[in-house]
């Protein structure tokens, strides 16, 4: 009776390590699996901060050629105006002229009739 006792117990304990150690198993490839999902995941947010890093560059130096554009275009810009501003000056110097001339010339053709009128 106590030897039968005892292999009762003996089995009973081999049954509880068996479950305990297929619980461990179970456990231990959920786990494995859980890591093998966050390597995948880290993975890919790496590439993505790659991409995004690329993509930050390419708009750094494109801000940087749009800068220097805009700086261009600013100083033509502001030749441009002077430019136009002097052609402006040269127009209205040149209309004031031809109207004293005009008046000039329509002095000496009205002026002329009158002597000769006498």
């Amino acid at each position: 009776e106590a030897s039968a006792s005892t292999h009762f117990e003996t089995q009973e304990t081999h049954e509880t390590l068996r479950r305990a150690l297929a619980e461990q198993a179970a456990e231990g490839e959920e786990a494995e699996a859980e890591l093998r999902s966050r390597k995948t995941e880290q993975w890919q947010l790496l590439q993505l901060l790659r991409h995004k890093e690329q993509l930050l560059q390419r708009q750094t130096l494109e801000a940087g050629r749009l800068q220097a554009k805009l700086r261009f275009t600013g100083t033509w810009a502001k030749y441009y105006l002077a430019l136009c501003s002097l052609r402006g000056w040269q127009d209205l110097c040149k209309r004031g002229l031809a109207r004293r001339r005009l008046g000039q010339a329509k002095e000496r053709r009205g002026g002329g009739g009158l002597r000769h009128a006498c």
